[in-house]
């Protein structure tokens, strides 16, 4: 970028550029995950235990994972999960637009859809249709959902649901101090779920490391990057 810019709003942008102010924004999110872990693991303790061993049913019955997502709860919760339990030895589908390789279900499979809303149509469509080919075709098929909606038209189809703390309810719950600077520098749109649901998950790859004892080095094995997998 050329130093002689001279668009105006540019320059006034800039100089409102404040490292300290990004260094509490980050401070603030990890403050955050902080108090939502409690919450999470004391309210839903029991669903997040369910939901390990139904993926650990999926590892040691070598049964198929499929994921129904959209926009960044794709990008930083289903999508990247489903990576990390295929670099665990899981078999795992994408759902939608992206899977056009995704096989349909047989006998025996677990669906995981992920909406901070509960109200995306995509993935309300995709666990309808899953839940009347599971009847018709008499199929052992569970759906993990997790959402910030426990009572939305997604978590109805769900044999388990997860429900995450949502925004508005959370900043509420907060001490003073927490509050005041989540209202002072908010968490933009949906990032509060879409942050809360992707570290959730990694928690979850990581419990399943220690009770399956699968480690590190037989996930690098498994990754795309492994140079004994693809010669690059």
């Amino acid at each position: 970028m050329k130093n002689e810019y001279e668009n105006e709003k540019f320059k006034e942008s800039v100089e409102k550029i404040d490292l300290s102010r990004m260094t509490s924004s980050m401070i603030n999110i990890g403050e955050m995950i902080k108090e939502t872990a409690t919450k999470i693991f004391g309210m839903e303790g029991e669903s997040v235990t369910e939901m390990v061993k139904l993926v650990l049913w999926a590892y040691f019955e070598g049964v198929p994972i499929y994921f129904a997502a959209e926009g960044r709860s794709a990008l930083k919760g289903a999508w990247s999960f489903a990576m990390r339990l295929t670099h665990l030895g899981i078999l795992c589908f994408i759902t939608g637009p992206l899977g056009i390789t995704t096989p349909w279900m047989r006998d025996k499979a677990l669906v995981i859809a992920v909406s901070g809303s509960g109200k995306t149509s995509s993935n309300i469509d995709v666990c309808q249709h899953v839940r009347e080919e599971a009847e018709k075709r008499d199929l052992e098929i569970e759906i993990i959902i997790i959402t910030a909606n426990g009572k939305s038209p997604l978590a109805s189809y769900g044999d388990l649901v997860i429900v995450l703390p949502e925004k508005k309810q959370f900043i509420e719950s907060c001490n003073s101090y927490l509050k005041r600077q989540l209202t002072e520098q908010p968490i933009p749109l949906g990032d509060f779920f879409e942050n809360i649901v992707s570290i959730f998950l990694d928690v979850v790859v990581v419990e399943l490391m220690h009770v399956t004892g699968i480690t590190e080095e037989e996930m690098e094995r498994r990754h795309v990057r492994n140079k004994k997998f693809i010669k690059i």
